[in-house]
């Protein structure tokens, strides 16, 4: 459907102008109970359960249908987490009652164990930017370096998949001219050598594209333009060393040596004008070299020793000196409390010792919404099993194969989400919400539009309403996504006035409804029977 701007200025712009603050729902309950500790919000205290199972659970204290940050509790929850064994919270702005509670059980003579969930993972700063989608393909869209080096967004993407994902066979030949050839993007490639040197070719689109291996010296393009002669990383396990290559013909010839017998595993990534998150290849979705997400900052996807990949828009590098997550960005973060002897340094060398509060160590601008992402919630399961073991050493086998068990559940779940991708028409979702996907787009390559940023009270202007217009009907996209606990007006506006046809409801896993509750759904259930159904009606991906 057809709509002017004016048309919007003078019709449609007050319903959609409507208040978007839908974030402390008024669902009434809570999940009650006499537990051994506390969650702050729905998917930690999930984490959490289980992990403990029948020996260790904990309580949400935030109320059914409301979410923890802009929520404030009842005087008498402090006292009560202070008397219990274990509190999960978040150390961020978002959650400044959890973090005052921590700083006075920090100042008190106080047992309870408190763990930061967000330890160990790299964090993305919120992106206040609203991105229209309509600049593509400039020069400074591209994800590398003048010289053709890659910056950290777009190793850590590529990391992802070369620590994550299975690898599909491929044989290289011995002649050249016979060369294998292969033309997926995102799919890492164990390629088999018949002699100590063998050939494959790449057939994509044209353009630039990195190709990575997990060993040094063992790949070689012979044509095309290199960009970058092979640049050796340290940042992943999964990853040796790249090459970038521009190619104007979208087909790309590799040597690749090694002792005869051997394997190498192969990555391509398209990384021009789309940057990381290019569908070039003839197996991929091309959509022309969109804009790339403006405002990324540089990140580092270290690998740690739960082999999860991290991803971020800063380079964060959460390990401490106990348990080895660094904590390291723009802003170097170590989210332990004094008490366990870490230092909290930030840009200005923060070591946040008694300020006005006690306690100034949280994640700044970041983005604390990481438990959303599958594979983050796996690395927010070890740190909370790390904890219930400290707290209760004589269950620890007890947990950790609890633990085991639901990682290998969100392992499922993750791959699940790969697969909605994999099947989608397009890979731009429009959200009549606030930014709080920004981490599932960011693992599996889903630009989320978005005109509202973080806060509940800020609403849309109205050339961002025509211009999220704009991005539906150049897309063809049919769903309109809006959060559960948001407001609607926006989404039936974009629907009114849009080649839209419906609205898809998306959960944040920060609360629940009391109809959830009532079928069971934990946090498994609710990515299943909420959220990958409304991402393949947006994607174009539907069974």
């Amino acid at each position: 459907m057809d709509l002017s701007r004016r048309s919007v200025l003078t019709g449609t712009a007050g319903v959609a102008m409507g208040s978007l603050a839908g974030c402390l729902g008024d669902i009434a309950g809570s999940s009650g109970g006499d537990d051994d500790g506390y969650a702050i919000l729905f998917a930690l205290a999930e984490f959490t359960n289980a992990v403990g199972g029948d020996e260790f659970q904990v309580e949400n204290p935030v109320p059914v249908g409301a979410m923890g940050h802009g929520w404030e509790p009842s005087g008498d929850l402090q006292p009560k987490i202070a008397d219990s064994d274990l509190f999960v919270y978040l150390d961020t702005s978002e959650f400044a009652w959890a973090q005052r509670f921590v700083t006075n059980f920090e100042d008190g003579d106080h047992d309870v164990r408190t763990v930061d969930a967000l330890e160990g993972i790299d964090l993305l700063q919120w992106d206040h930017e609203y991105d229209d989608g309509h600049d593509h393909g400039t020069e400074d869209d591209h994800d590398h370096d003048d010289d053709g080096a890659l910056d950290d967004h777009a190793l850590s993407h590529a990391c992802g998949h070369m620590e994550g994902d299975e690898r599909e066979p491929l044989s290289a030949t011995a002649a050249e001219g016979d060369a294998t050839v292969f033309s997926q993007t995102h799919q890492p490639y164990a390629v088999t050598l018949e002699s100590e040197t063998g050939y494959v070719t790449f057939e994509g689109e044209p353009g630039t594209y990195a190709f990575f291996t997990d060993a040094r010296e063992a790949l070689a393009p012979v044509d095309g333009h290199a960009v970058h002669d092979e640049h050796g990383v340290e940042s992943c396990d999964g990853i040796a060393a790249y090459h970038v290559v521009e190619t104007e013909t979208g087909s790309v010839t590799l040597e690749i040596s090694g002792s005869a017998g051997a394997s190498v595993t192969l990555l391509a990534e398209g990384v021009s004008g789309h940057g990381d998150h290019d569908h070039g290849s003839e197996d991929e979705h091309d959509h022309g070299g969109e804009d790339e997400h403006e405002g990324e900052e540089e990140h580092n996807h270290e690998n740690e020793d739960d082999g999860h990949d991290h991803e971020g828009e800063e380079e964060h590098n959460h390990e401490s000196e106990d348990d080895g997550h660094d904590h390291e960005g723009e802003e170097e973060h170590n989210h332990e409390s004094e008490d366990d002897g870490h230092d909290h340094e930030g840009e200005e060398e923060h070591n946040h010792e008694n300020e006005d509060d006690g306690h100034d160590h949280d994640h700044g601008e970041h983005d604390p919404h990481a438990w959303i992402d599958p594979v983050h919630a796996q690395t927010m399961v070890d740190t909370i099993t790390e904890a219930l073991v400290d707290v209760d050493p004589d269950n620890e086998s007890y947990y950790r194969d609890n633990a085991e068990e639901y990682r290998a559940e969100l392992q499922e779940l993750h791959e699940e989400f790969e697969e909605v991708v994999a099947n989608a028409d397009h890979d731009v979702a429009v959200l009549a919400g606030h930014d709080s996907y920004q981490y599932i787009g960011a693992r599996y390559g889903i630009e989320f539009k978005t005109p509202v940023g973080v806060s509940p009270d800020e609403e849309p202007s109205t050339d961002e309403i025509v211009d999220l217009i704009d991005v539906i009907d150049a897309e063809e996209i049919d769903y309109v996504l809006k959060g559960t606990f948001e407001d609607d007006n926006l989404a039936r506006t974009l629907v009114a006035d849009s080649h839209a046809e419906e609205i898809a409801e998306l959960t944040t896993l920060t609360s629940t409804t009391q109809e959830w509750n009532d079928e069971g759904w934990g946090y498994v259930d609710q990515m299943r029977e909420v959220n990958l159904p409304a991402l393949r009606k947006a994607l174009g991906a539907e069974e």
